[in-house]
């Protein structure tokens, strides 16, 4: 498998995830990601699926607010795909965001 085929299934990994909505911090999200890419078989590249993370962040399409959040009085998510991303993510077939470069 070449190096951008494995980056590619690690960001669709990544994407796939933060569909899913069944991780609830960033910490069990990147867990998440490397048991799914040692399941089916993918080298786990933390920095590929960081930079994808990042880049999904700057982009508004993933919001963290970051460790301050635990000291409010009532729950709040730790990480949160955002409502316009999700309908893209549901109705895309490729990788709507791919860093400029890989």
């Amino acid at each position: 498998m070449s190096e951008h085929s494995t980056h590619d299934q690690l960001r669709r990994l990544l994407e796939a995830t933060l569909l899913a909505g069944q991780v609830d911090c960033v910490h069990n999200l990147f867990l998440a990601i490397a048991h799914k890419a040692k399941h089916v078989g993918v080298e786990f590249d933390g920095a590929v699926v960081l930079e994808h993370f990042w880049h999904l962040a700057r982009i508004g399409a993933v919001a963290v607010p970051g460790a301050a959040i635990q000291t409010l009085p009532f729950p709040m998510p730790q990480i949160l795909l955002t409502a316009p991303c999700r309908k893209l993510l549901e109705t895309a077939s490729t990788l709507l965001m791919t860093p400029i470069g890989t």
